[in-house]
């Protein structure tokens, strides 16, 4: 597609034009030109203040007062754009679910795919696409402000809202460029903090790289990253992002997300989603693919349970002020049946954040701008309540199914606490909704109560079977379901203040089970573990219930040793008591068990008395605690633990500790085995001075935050003096030693990477970074891996003299002698010597700081020194430029030549090369009159060139640069700066293209063109050239002054033209021969091409042409040699030239038809003057000789079935029953047993079947001489026939019984044409054999009896054991035309031998009937194949014309088939076939594989012994497709067996199935692959080769195709077979998608690869020197001009 001009190219007259009415085109994206929608994004910057460059480097004072004005205005303008700069600080991973949300929110018309959006994620850049319909003018106004949005609302509500939005993108990049359509605008803003940078946020910047026509509808949002994002942080929040992203969207149904690796492997990640029909159930599935390995696919699959509740009446919202309903959606994901229970997420159609709750709500709420919460509003509190009302619905639905769902959907409950008000209230509403319920269910009963009906019965009160410890009460039962799980009925509780038994209620149940005979207590061993839960049970009651302690001991819960159960009022029973530290009252009760075997017993007893602790008890009851309980209840209970466990556990290291949590100074409670915890210190280097927030350097009113770590609570610093030593240990060494807190901040993490602590202190406070790597030099080394080194290196740092922050790997530490060199050099300033805080010697510098070599901290003049002296230099604008600058710029260069060395080289051209800051002095900058230094790039300069042309300056132009050897060879040989070269030509001509659309007049351009043509006319290399070429066709370079375009790719041009082509320019009418070499060689520009001639004949026949411009594009086109599918673009024109006859001139006249049209073309003009006064008859207008000059055009049009000799048939008949010639008739039986043998050597299924029969038939027929044969013409013109009588014919059989008469002309001359050309062929239809049989059966009837059998044997045709011959008298002799009974011998002329053998073959159908006698068809009709007969014509003798005709006609009885298949009919041809796979594959066998230095041989032009090509192939001429394929199929056959010999190692896997090609099909005629399926995958090569053992690899490197580095590898081979019965030089053919395949695959040197692409090459196919020649990578080939490659046809030739 051609771009448009830009708008900054316009008149001012076309772009008020455009401005003027910019509505009118925006209706539709797609109607946008890129011309206006560059006016748009123009319109809108100029709105926003923007002003071009060019502009702003005006220095009049007109121009600077208007630029301070603008200036102010956009100051004012920058402070609407405050909040969505403060915004886009937010979090990061915010800006994709906006952009899904823009996708989400937009069209899709206009595509014919699915709605999707995709994400490309690379290392520098994000590119996002979507098919949507494309930006509008309404669009790109509101992607330029804030507050407003160009998205309609709907019923279903949207998820646009105003605010940051779009504009999340600038958390993760400097520059968003938008491509849409016709639309390519950017917006840049890296952060910063001035009005002018914050205005880039809503500035479009109009760009220049425009989609392509075809790629629309398109949307593609290119996202140049910031430096300061972590790719792989990105990548996280790429794959953080949820799962079920896509179950609310109703738009969008792919996301698909591939994330380029920087040293890792590409991922592509597709979401979609599945629902169940009436299940009420939705499917997500994740799929997570390595293009590089389809077999480690990860797929993710969530099922999620629906419930769905429609709303109405909601109140009126501004937002939404004609929407008042709205449907709420709740998903509860589950996992095979069960609740899966994670924290969830907020829909507005797309994910807002989590709020804590377990299942997923999605509603039309009114969100933020920064879609992170919704808003407190009437309407969102009104769908609120329709949220409650939803979940009361979904439990409902829960219960009333028999699944987990109905004991487990509690779990779902949302927590009371934890979250902000506006969320709060629908825990609430929940319960309250559901108390009126009956949800739960009761023990031993099915039908479910209200909550408060029922009481929960605490995992306490049931045995290790789940079943009540103590019965319930049969009158009044109240046990909640035990199907509940315990962490449910916790939910419960906790949600309906569903409570627990009563202690009172329960010591009754208690009380009546040792009241009954059948006690459970009394009964169940005492070992029993249900003694223990029963204990525990009462214990519990007794520390709730004091009272109950008392009525306890008035039961029998103590057994005594004779078997009685006695209480504890009764007797006192102590355990000895245990001193030591105070035991923490939170885990050991004021009772304890007695000494029973189960311990739970033991505290029942303890409860019943008071007995003592051990340390080791209590110790290992506060490991319980923590590991069961939830640990301490308060700062003070874990004080208490912490004290105990300090002074009764001598192990410090005991894993216990690992569990053990404490307080930090927000009361919170933490592990150091999941979060680091520090010690508070006011030390200048403590982690809580280095990890406190700092207040913003250039806002104090701005705060950073501090770094969210833990610090142990103050409370515990105190617990014991520090003089106090227990096990040798202090009190703060334990803390440090045993729960692991810190004093020296964490440099790296768990997982190895620096940790966010050292971050904290590398973004937050750089002035402390140097110091506290110093402090803690000693602990930190150990930890200084590659990764964190290199991440401390790049942390920004304080310079001495400097207020900017520079990374620390490039600063310099203030060595006295480094201070005098940069001074030496006029930097006096700013060099970024590191600010350490002491002025030491040197010495001492170096000593102290000497680890800073670690981070790349330079202490000496190296290379990198002195290309910073180089930057400061560019930095430094504030001061005098004379002479004395320049030379300290020189000597710096000097200094940084002298001190590269060859491995620099690489490393230099980067630096030089950097885009952000340009290090080469400008030659400009030494002209007198400069006042300050420019500087450039090496991508702006040359060396050397021409100076009035080029737009890069040449540095050989400075005496300085030129005549200083060092610097030179610097710049030529270290920096690669080049002399000018055809590439700076180019962009040149680019410029001038550009320029001659504006101000530049046509003359002054001509003339630089002209110049810059000769210039280019010198480059004489293949592949410069060919580069020159393509730049050329891409963007228009040929310039034709004189035209309204001017501008043209080569392949809109041609160098002269017979006939004039639309929209092509004619070049030699604007430039000299002289160039002719340089547009016609170089650039390919020639004369007119076919598949031109072809549009223009298309074109012109849609105009009514006259018939004359007609004919003469077709004589171009045919003198072009088109082929099949050239001209398929004419197959609908109207513009062949038919004769049809006028009814009302009464007259044939010539009118313009398609190809799809009914006519003839007339092939044979005998059989067409036969027609030639038929009105019906329609023939193409030009004569026979141009017909036949013509073949090429109408077979590249599928005319070839037009051919008047193809659809015009014939049938015979003989009016009397003529008379019999016996010396005819006995000549003809004599070679009945030669006629025989030809029969059954071509396999005639009559031969075969009865071979005795089918003699006697020969021997019994007749030859009858008649001058009554007559014929019948038919033209089969479409569905209509026209039939011309003609009362002549050569040949006519029938048969009447068991004997066959042939009857032939009277005349001699007609009677011998028959004999030669008519009477073979009739024959080989009778025979039902292969029309090729006819010349050795013409043989059979003409020649002497005395060479019959030598002439067969010859042939190869052999003899029939069955039917022996006859014998004959060795003097016989013969001739068939010794007959003097015919007078009119001398009146006619007699046909030489070529032109009686001459046929027109031609499909015919039935045949008349002849005095009762059937006649039998010859079968040769592809068009009527559903006729019994079919007939083959010459022309008529007799007739007005001088060619002469005969016609055949033969007619079947009961034992000859009336329709021959087409397996009879062709099996002649299959059996050569055969002949040539046989000699094929026996070839194969013989094969030796070449080396790659083998000349290939010349073939000795002997044919292989038998070989007919005909018999073989086919006619070339009558199926050119089916002829090639045949030979292509053989030497696919050929190179497949060569390689199953030199593969046969089973281990090689190599196989039938490794043949993938779509015509291997053809050689299943041959016995041996009969069985071989065809191949119906996709085709990329003839045969594909995975070479896993590295066989055919070793092969190729020994033969020299390979280099020795392949020795051992295992590529994918792509074979293609090209194969020839010529030599091997004859040129092959390759398709388009052949020859990118083989450049894709191009081999690099030194290097292997995982595919390669060889051709074999296959030549004298048919003949006994068959061979093959082998190009490995032909891709190199071609660059090497080994093999020459035609572009127009991809056409191949080895060179000469």
């Amino acid at each position: 597609m051609e771009t448009e001009p830009g708008i900054s190219h316009l008149t001012t007259f076309e772009a008020q034009k455009i401005r003027a009415k910019p509505n009118d085109t925006m209706s539709e994206p797609t109607d946008l030109t890129p011309l206006q929608a560059r006016e748009i994004v123009l319109d809108i910057a100029e709105g926003k203040g923007w002003v071009e460059q060019r502009i702003r480097n005006k220095t009049d004072p007109d121009t600077l007062r208007l630029l301070r004005t603008i200036e102010k205005i956009r100051e004012d303008l920058g402070d609407a754009v405050e909040k969505i700069a403060r915004d886009i600080g937010s979090r990061k991973a915010r800006f994709i679910l906006e952009m899904i949300q823009n996708a989400e929110d937009n069209k899709f018309t206009k595509t014919s795919k699915m709605p999707s959006i995709s994400f490309q994620v690379f290392p520098d850049r994000i590119i996002v696409e979507c098919n949507e319909d494309g930006f509008i003018l309404e669009n790109v106004q509101s992607i330029c402000r804030t507050g407003r949005s160009s998205k309609k609302a709907s019923r279903g509500g949207y998820i646009g809202e105003k605010g940051i939005g779009f504009k999340s993108v600038f958390q993760v990049a400097s520059k968003v460029h938008i491509q849409s359509n016709a639309f390519s605008f950017s917006f840049r803003y890296d952060g910063g903090s001035t009005s002018d940078e914050k205005l880039g946020i809503v500035t479009p910047i109009p760009e220049d790289e425009v989609l392509p026509r075809h790629e629309w509808p398109l949307t593609r949002m290119t996202l140049t990253t910031l430096d300061s994002i972590s790719y792989d942080e990105l990548v996280d929040e790429f794959n953080n992002i949820p799962d079920n992203l896509l179950l609310f969207l109703s738009t969008l149904e792919e996301l698909k997300i591939t994330i380029h690796g920087r040293g890792q492997t590409t991922s592509v990640t597709t979401f979609q989603k599945t629902e169940e029909a009436g299940a009420g159930m939705v499917k997500l599935i994740k799929t997570v693919e390595n293009p590089d390995d389809r077999n480690a696919s990860d797929v993710t699959v969530t099922q999620y349970r629906i419930v769905k509740r429609e709303l109405s009446d909601l109140p009126i919202d501004r937002v939404r002020p004609d929407i008042h309903e709205c449907e709420v959606v709740l998903a509860f994901p589950v996992e095979n049946g069960h609740p899966l229970i994670s924290p969830q997420n907020v829909f507005a159609f797309l994910p807002i954040r989590s709020f804590g709750f377990s299942f997923l709500i999605q509603a039309d709420f009114i969100v933020e701008a920064s879609r992170q919460d919704v808003v407190d509003s009437p309407r969102n509190k009104a769908i609120l309540n329709g949220v409650a009302e939803a979940f009361r619905d979904a439990v409902l639905e829960f219960c009333s199914v028999d699944s987990p769902l109905r004991y487990q959907w509690m779990r779902y409950l949302p927590a009371t606490e934890g979250r902000d008000s506006f969320w709060t209230v629908l825990s609430s509403s929940i319960v309250r909704l559901l108390r009126e319920e009956c949800i739960l269910f009761p023990y031993m009963s099915s039908e479910a109560r209200k909550p408060h009906q029922l009481r929960i019965l605490p995992t306490t009160h049931v045995d290790t079977e789940g079943l009540p410890l103590f019965q319930d009460l049969s009158d009044h039962p109240m046990y909640l379901l035990l199907s509940y799980q315990s962490t449910d009925i916790k939910i419960l509780g906790e949600a309906f203040g569903i409570r627990k038994i009563g202690d009172d209620l329960m010591y009754k149940r208690i009380e009546s089970d040792l009241g009954n005979r059948h006690s459970r207590m009394m009964t169940t061993q005492a070992e029993d573990v249900w003694h223990g839960l029963a204990a525990d049970l009462i214990m519990s009651m007794c520390s709730r219930r004091p009272y109950l302690r008392e009525r306890f001991t008035t039961l029998p819960l103590i057994p005594l040793m004779d078997g009685s159960w006695a209480s504890s009022a009764d007797q006192e029973i102590y355990f000895p008591s245990q001193n030591g530290v105070a035991i923490p009252a939170d885990l050991v009760d004021t009772v304890h068990p007695s000494a029973l075997k189960i311990g739970s017993r033991e505290k029942l007893f303890t409860e019943l008395g008071v007995l003592p602790c051990s340390p080791e008890f209590v110790v290992e009851r506060i490991w319980n605690a923590y590991l069961t309980r939830g640990g301490a209840s308060d700062l003070s209970s874990s004080k208490a633990h912490l004290s105990y466990l300090y002074w009764n556990n001598e192990d410090i290291q005991h894993p216990g500790y690992h569990i053990i949590w404490v307080y930090d100074d927000e009361n919170k409670k933490v592990t150091s085995r999941r979060k680091v915890i520090y010690f508070q210190s006011d030390h200048q280097y403590s982690a809580k001075q280095l990890l406190k927030a700092t207040a913003h350097p250039r806002n104090p009113a701005r705060t950073f935050p501090a770094c969210l770590v833990p610090f142990l609570h103050s409370g515990y610093m105190d617990l014991f003096p520090t003089s106090t030593r227990r096990g040798e240990v202090s009190w703060q060494d334990w803390l440090e030693k045993s729960l692991g807190v810190r004093h020296v901040p964490r440099l790296k993490s768990d997982g190895g990477s620096l940790s966010q602590e050292f971050r904290h202190i590398i973004a937050r406070q750089p002035q402390m970074l140097v110091g506290t790597l110093k402090e803690y030099w000693d602990v930190y080394q150990v930890d200084m891996a590659a990764p964190i080194s290199h991440a401390i290196s790049q942390a920004d740092v304080v310079c001495s003299g400097s207020r900017t922050l520079r990374k620390l790997g490039s600063t310099y530490m203030p060595l006295p002698f480094l201070k005098d060199k940069v001074q030496a050099l006029g930097v006096s300033r700013g060099f970024p010597f590191l600010e350490i805080g002491v002025d030491l010697e040197a010495h001492n510098l170096r000593r102290s700081w000497i680890f800073l070599e670690e981070f790349g901290v330079g202490f000496g003049d190296d290379l990198a020194f002195y290309i910073e002296v180089v930057r400061q230099h560019e930095n430094l604008t504030q001061r005098p430029w004379d002479t004395t600058a320049q030379e300290n710029i020189i000597k710096s260069y000097e200094a940084i030549a002298d001190h590269r060395t060859e491995n620099d080289t690489e490393w230099l051209r980067q630096v030089f090369d950097d885009d952000d800051v340009s290090l080469i002095l400008h030659p400009k900058a030494f002209s007198p009159n400069s006042n300050n230094p420019s500087w450039t790039d090496i991508r702006s300069c040359v060396w050397q060139g021409p100076e009035d042309i080029l737009d890069r300056e040449p540095l050989a132009l400075v005496p300085q640069y030129k005549n200083n050897e060092n610097i030179s060879h610097f710049f030529t040989q270290v920096l690669g700066i080049k002399d000018a070269n055809w590439e700076d030509y180019i962009r040149v001509l680019s410029t001038l293209k550009g320029d001659s659309e504006n101000s530049t007049t046509a003359q002054g351009i001509t003339e630089k063109v002209l110049r810059l043509y000769y210039l280019l006319s010198k480059v004489d290399h293949v592949e410069d050239q060919s580069a020159i070429r393509a730049i050329f066709e891409e963007e228009s370079l040929v310039y034709i002054p004189d035209t309204d375009r001017r501008w043209f790719p080569p392949s809109s041009c041609l160098w002269d033209s017979p006939v004039p082509i639309d929209g092509n320019a004619i070049i030699v009418h604007s430039y000299t021969e002289d160039l002719k070499g340089f547009f016609v060689e170089s650039l390919g520009v020639s004369p007119a091409t076919l598949e031109k001639l072809v549009l223009e004949l298309e074109l012109l026949a849609e105009r009514n042409p006259p018939v004359e411009k007609v004919k003469q594009l077709i004589w171009a086109i045919n003198a072009k040699k088109p082929e099949k599918g050239d001209l398929d673009p004419l197959l609908e024109a109207i513009f062949l030239p038919v004769n049809v006859f006028d009814v009302d001139s009464q007259r044939f006249t010539t009118v313009l038809r398609s190809a799809r049209t009914d006519f003839a073309i007339i092939d044979n003009l005998p059989i067409a003057r036969n027609f030639e006064r038929e009105q019906e008859a329609k023939f193409l207008d030009f004569a026979l000789e141009e017909v036949l000059q013509l073949d090429l055009f109408l077979k590249a049009l599928n005319l070839e079935d037009r051919y008047i000799s193809m659809i015009t048939y014939e049938e015979t008949a003989c009016a009397d029953g003529g008379e019999e010639d016996r010396r005819l008739t006995s000549k003809f039986r004599e070679r009945a047993h030669e006629l025989l043998r030809c029969a059954f050597f071509y396999q005639s299924p009559m031969a075969k079947t009865d071979p005795q029969s089918l003699y006697h038939l020969l021997l019994n027929t007749s030859i009858r001489r008649s001058d009554e044969i007559s014929t019948k013409h038919t033209l089969c013109l479409g569905s209509e026939d026209i039939q011309v009588y003609v009362p002549t014919g050569y040949i006519h059989i029938a048969e009447e019984g068991n004997f066959l008469q042939v009857f032939v002309p009277l005349n001699n001359k007609h009677r011998e044409l028959c004999y030669l050309r008519n009477l073979p062929q009739a024959l080989t239809i009778l025979l039902q054999i292969d029309l090729s049989a006819r010349n050795i059966i013409q043989k059979v009837l003409t020649s002497s009896v005395l060479v019959l059998e030598d002439l067969l044997d010859a042939e190869g045709i052999g003899k029939i054991q069955s039917v022996p011959p006859p014998r004959r008298n060795g003097e016989q002799h013969d001739d068939y035309y010794d007959d003097d009974e015919d007078g009119e011998e001398g009146e006619e002329e007699v046909l030489s031998h070529e032109e009686a053998t001459a046929n027109s073959p031609i499909p015919t159908p039935q045949s008349a009937p002849l005095r009762g006698r059937a006649a039998v068809g010859i079968w040769n009709s592809p068009s009527r194949s559903s006729s019994p007969m079919v007939h083959y014509q010459d022309t008529p003798a007799g007739s007005q014309f001088s060619e002469s005709n005969a016609r055949v006609s033969l007619s079947p009885d009961r034992h000859l088939s009336r329709s021959p298949t087409p397996e009879q009919a062709n099996f002649g041809r299959s059996a050569g076939y055969i002949r040539l796979l046989n000699h094929v594959i026996r070839m194969s066998i013989r094969f030796v594989f070449p080396h790659h230095d083998t000349v290939p041989q010349v073939g000795n032009g002997e044919i292989h012994h038998g070989f007919n090509h005909e018999d073989a192939f086919g006619v070339r001429s009558q199926g050119q497709i089916s002829h090639d394929i045949k030979i292509g199929a053989a030497g696919e056959l050929f190179v497949f067996e060569i390689l199953s010999s030199l593969l046969s190692n089973p281990e090689a896997n190599f196989g039938r199935e490794n043949w993938k090609s779509g015509i291997r099909n053809e050689v299943t005629v041959h016995p041996k692959y009969s069985n071989m399926q065809p191949w119906l995958g996709a085709e990329t090569a003839d045969i594909v080769f995975s070479d896993s053992q590295s066989i055919l690899t070793g092969i190729l490197v020994r033969l020299g195709y390979l280099d020795e580095i392949w020795m051992g590898a295992s590529p994918r081979y792509f074979i293609e077979v090209k194969t020839t019965t010529g030599e091997c030089d004859d040129r092959f053919f390759m398709s388009n998608s052949q020859f990118l395949r083989m450049q894709c695959m191009a081999l690099t040197a030194g290097r292997i690869a995982a595919e390669v692409y060889i051709i074999f090459r296959v030549y004298n196919l048919t003949k006994d020197s068959i061979d093959v020649r082998i190009y490995v990578d032909p891709e190199a080939y071609r660059r090497s001009n080994n093999l020459v490659f035609d572009a127009q046809s991809w056409a191949v030739r080895r060179r000469a």
